[in-house]
């Protein structure tokens, strides 16, 4: 597995643990910064899109250099989506996701 889809899916675990927490524990999540994530209308569709993007970089067979840089433009999209909705921290991995792939692939070889 490439660092890139390392990276997604980490976020992505993190940012499911906590629009699964309600679920979860009774008390409060624990992370001040990811407290938003809870609420269903804003945690579950970034929570989904995360995984989206560590779907698509763990399959490398799927990537090409066009794909590619569609993927970055999507994480960019939902680092600001986390940076605006949740918190500009947690939409750092995503963001890192995003410049990685947009590095990568500006070299002309797809990020693997």
């Amino acid at each position: 597995m490439n660092r890139n889809a390392l990276l997604a899916w980490l976020a992505a675990l993190g940012y499911a643990t906590a629009a699964l927490w309600p679920h979860l524990s009774a008390s409060a999540l624990p992370f001040t910064g990811l407290r938003s994530l809870s609420v269903p209308t804003v945690g579950w569709p970034l929570a989904a899109a995360a995984v989206v993007v560590a779907l698509f970089l763990t399959f490398r067979r799927l990537h090409s250099r066009e794909r590619l840089l569609v993927t970055a433009g999507f994480s960019l999209c939902l680092f600001l989506g986390m940076a605006l909705y949740v918190s500009p921290i947690a939409g750092l991995p995503i963001g890192f996701v995003a410049g990685n792939l947009i590095r990568d692939t500006g070299k002309g070889n797809p990020a693997r």
